[in-house]
């Protein structure tokens, strides 16, 4: 049975966020006037945050290093992922589109051999919400970029998991 997906990333009840805290808030502009208070305009809603706090043990979650690998990969790729509460992601509830911005990983404890035996995870999303007034320069090449130029190389890779 499981507690949702978020992308292809399915998790079951047991591995479903121990902890998941929802920050909703508004944006205002202040608009200074001379001698007297300030006056604020409000300009419309911030994005959704979401926060997991999510515990995997080998028991529920056979391959944890795979789960944490796929979280990061899409994290650093700036995948835009689905969330589905309920069993299945054609039956489920649709929470919306989400970006992956940090993910924490906490190990709890090993097995011999090094892999994973448990692990804490706490992982931030922010809302993804399409603009549909962006237009798309139909210039071929956009000014910013040489014809011919090669990409910049890509940054060297440090040390961090898998």
């Amino acid at each position: 049975m499981l507690w949702g997906a978020l992308g292809n990333i399915e998790f079951g009840i047991c591995e479903g966020p121990s902890a998941e805290t929802l920050k909703l808030a508004v944006k205002y502009a202040p608009h200074e006037r001379l001698g007297r208070a300030p006056t604020r305009q409000f300009t419309g809603r911030n994005l959704q945050m979401l926060e997991w706090t999510i515990s995997l043990h080998c028991q529920t979650t056979p391959d944890l290093d795979a789960v944490i690998l796929a979280l990061k990969t899409s994290m650093e790729s700036g995948e835009i992922m689905d969330l589905v509460h309920g069993d299945a992601p054609d039956t489920g509830i649709w929470a919306g589109q989400w970006t992956i911005d940090s993910l924490d990983v906490e190990s709890i404890s090993r097995f011999q051999g090094g892999a994973l035996f448990s692990a804490n995870l706490k992982i931030k999303l922010t809302e993804w919400v399409q603009r549909e007034d962006l237009a798309v320069s139909k210039r071929q090449p956009p000014p910013a970029v040489k014809s011919g130029s090669k990409p910049p190389p890509p940054p060297p890779k440090g040390p961090g998991y898998p």
